[in-house]
């Protein structure tokens, strides 16, 4: 290392000492900077001239989301799908894809459901075993307190 002539290069040369120090404590390279609003490539240079080559800092993989947690960032994607309201008696309707009868479609596990379907089955942790009606008469109703399951597809049981 080269003795420092004025006062500047005397600062920088003991920045440059402090930057090296903290990325041979464990520091990354932005860690390293940091203190001294230095980006990357300029601490890379630095320590290049001091003889020491950095390392490559390769990012951790992220663990795989659990079966539960999948569920649940699909569950949430799907509610961002309907204009979801505070008033539970508002109907809350699909606002992506409605099919030609009027009713939300939604696609899950690469098939397409009625949205009013998955709502019910999301809501309520089970799986249907009859038609869901609604009580409200909107096709665009997903708001579960709106729907009902019934063995019979009759308007009679709307309701």
């Amino acid at each position: 290392m080269k003795t420092p002539r004025t006062k500047k290069q005397f600062l920088q040369q003991e920045r440059n000492i402090e930057i090296a120090a903290l990325y041979l404590k464990g520091e990354t390279l932005d860690g390293a900077g940091a203190p001294f609003d230095l980006k990357k490539e300029m601490v890379r240079r630095i320590l290049l001239r001091q003889g020491i080559t950095p390392r490559r800092h390769w990012s951790k993989a992220k663990p795989k989301p659990t079966p539960e947690e999948k569920r649940k960032i699909k569950e949430v994607r799907f509610w961002m799908g309907a204009a979801l309201t505070a008033d539970p008696n508002r109907c809350w309707e699909w606002l992506k894809y409605i099919d030609r009868n009027g009713y939300g479609r939604a696609s899950w596990d690469g098939k397409t459901h009625y949205a009013r379907h998955l709502a019910w089955e999301i809501y309520n942790n089970k799986v249907r075993t009859g038609f869901i009606l609604d009580s409200c008469g909107n096709r665009k109703c997903i708001n579960p307190a709106h729907l009902k399951e019934s063995a019979d597809k009759t308007r009679k049981n709307r309701g």
